[in-house]
């Protein structure tokens, strides 16, 4: 099943720069993809954010 995740931008920029410093765009674009790669292989990735049993 294919699923379209949608991203705050700003927020994330914001986030970033204070979890991780400062880094280029494209550098920022393959961690967000990496971050999200890694949720697709996860069996139970949503069920914290939904409080899922």
């Amino acid at each position: 099943m294919k699923t379209a995740i949608l991203v705050d931008g700003g927020f994330y920029r914001r986030r970033a720069y204070a979890a991780y410093g400062d880094r280029t765009p494209t550098e920022r674009a393959d961690d967000l993809f990496e971050h999200i790669d890694g949720l697709r292989t996860c069996d139970n990735a949503f069920r914290p954010v939904l409080n899922v049993s």
